[in-house]
C-alpha cells in the first residue's frame, strides 16, 4: 500500500504545471517567442485597462506624464512578465536535455532525477511568489521617492501600478526558485555519477553547460531590470539591490549545479591517489628492505610517481576554458547592458537640463 502511494505521488506532482507554463506548452512555440506573445498581451491589457479609465472620464491620454512614467516603465515590466515564464520553460527544456546526455553515467539512466525536473513544486513556488510579490506593495506605497508618482496618477493608474509590480515580483521570484531547484537536482545528479574517468572528464561537460545556462537566465533577467535606469531617478536607487538580488542567486545556482559532481570527482581523485600511494609505498619498502621483487619495484616506481603527478593535476571541477569563455561572454552581456542603461540615463538627464 505504501509503495503504491509513493509511486502515485510523482504522477500527481508531474501533472502540475504553472498556468503560464501550460500556455507556453499549448502554444507549441519556442519559449522566447511565447514570451514575446505574453509581453505583447501584457501591453494590450495595459491599454485596455487605461482605455476603460479614459472612457469613464478618468485620466488623459494626452498627458505626457502617462507616457513617460506609466507607459515607458510598463514596457520593461511587460518584457519581464514575458521573460520570466519563457526563461523557466527554456531552462527546464535545456536541463532535461543535459540530463539525457548524462543518462549513461547515472543509476537508472537518471529516471528519478528526470521526474524531479518534470515536477513543479506547487506550494513552495506559490508561497515564494506571493511572499515577494506582496513585499512590492509596501515599497510602492511607502517609498518617499515614489510619492510624486502616486500623487500624479489617478485611481486606475494606482491600481495598475500595484497589479503589474506584484505580478513581476510573483513571476520573477518563481523563476528564481525554479533555477535554484534545478541546480539542486543537478547537484544530486553529480553525486550519483556511477563512473568518473579522471583522464577524460568530457562526459561530465553537461554539468558545466547546465551551470552556464543557468547564469544566462539570470544575466538576461538582470539586464532587463537594468533598463529601469533610463530616465528614472528612483529606480536608479533601487535597481542595484534588485540586480544584486538576481545575480547573487545566479552565483549560488552556478556553484550548486557543479558542487555534486565536484565532490564526486574529488572523491575519485583521492581514491586513485590512495591506491597509487599504497602501491608506491610497497615498492619503496621492497627497494629499501632488500626483499624479493626489487627489480619489479624499481621498474614500477617511476611510473607510479609519474602517474601520481598526473592524477594530482586533474581538475576537480568539470569546467574548461571554452566553458569559462562562454561564462565571461554571458556576464559581458549583462555588463554591457548596465553600462548602456547608465549612459542612456546620463544622456536623458543632460538633455533635460
Amino acid at each position: 500500500m505504501a509503495s503504491a502511494e509513493l509511486e502515485a505521488a510523482p504522477s500527481r506532482q508531474q501533472g502540475y504545471r504553472p498556468w503560464l507554463q501550460r500556455v507556453i506548452e499549448a502554444s507549441a512555440l519556442p519559449p522566447f517567442l511565447a514570451g514575446i506573445g505574453i509581453a505583447l498581451g501584457q501591453l494590450g491589457l495595459f491599454f485596455a485597462w487605461h482605455g476603460l479609465g479614459w472612457a469613464l472620464g478618468v485620466g488623459d491620454p494626452g498627458d505626457p506624464f502617462f507616457w513617460q512614467q506609466m507607459f515607458g516603465p510598463n514596457v520593461i515590466n511587460a518584457a519581464l512578465i514575458g521573460y520570466a515564464p519563457a526563461a523557466m520553460a527554456w531552462s527546464r527544456r535545456e536541463a532535461l536535455g543535459e540530463l539525457t546526455r548524462l543518462a549513461p553515467l547515472l543509476p537508472g539512466a537518471g529516471g528519478e532525477l528526470r521526474a524531479r525536473i518534470e515536477c513543479f513544486p506547487r506550494w513552495p513556488m506559490a508561497l515564494a511568489g506571493a511572499g515577494f510579490g506582496l513585499l512590492v506593495v509596501p515599497l510602492l506605497v511607502f517609498d518617499p521617492s515614489l510619492h510624486s508618482v502616486w500623487r500624479h496618477v489617478d485611481g486606475f493608474g494606482r491600481a495598475w501600478l500595484v497589479f503589474v509590480n506584484v505580478l513581476v515580483g510573483w513571476l520573477m521570484t518563481r523563476s528564481v526558485v525554479e533555477e535554484l531547484r534545478l541546480a539542486h537536482v543537478f547537484s544530486r545528479a553529480g553525486e550519483r555519477v556511477t563512473e568518473v574517468d579522471l583522464f577524460d572528464l568530457a562526459p561530465l561537460e553537461p554539468f558545466a553547460r547546465r551551470a552556464v545556462e543557468s547564469v544566462l537566465v539570470w544575466v538576461v533577467g538582470a539586464s532587463l531590470l537594468s533598463l529601469i535606469f533610463a530616465g528614472d531617478d528612483w529606480a536608479s536607487d533601487t535597481l542595484p539591490f534588485l540586480v544584486a538580488a538576481v545575480l547573487i542567486p545566479s552565483g549560488v545556482a552556478f556553484a550548486q549545479t557543479l558542487a555534486g559532481v565536484h565532490r564526486r570527482i574529488r572523491a575519485a581523485k583521492h581514491a586513485e591517489l590512495a591506491r597509487i600511494h599504497t602501491q608506491a609505498r610497497a615498492d619503496r619498502d621492497a627497494l629499501l628492505g632488500g626483499s624479493g621483487g626489487r627489480a619489479e619495484a624499481a621498474a614500477r616506481l617511476p611510473a607510479l610517481l609519474a602517474l601520481r603527478a598526473q592524477v594530482a593535476d586533474v581538475r576537480e571541477w568539470p569546467v574548461d576554458l571554452p566553458t569559462l569563455a562562454r561564462l565571461a561572454g554571458f556576464l559581458g552581456i549583462g555588463l554591457a547592458s548596465w553600462i548602456g542603461a547608465a549612459l542612456v540615463d546620463a544622456a536623458i538627464e543632460a538633455t533635460l537640463r
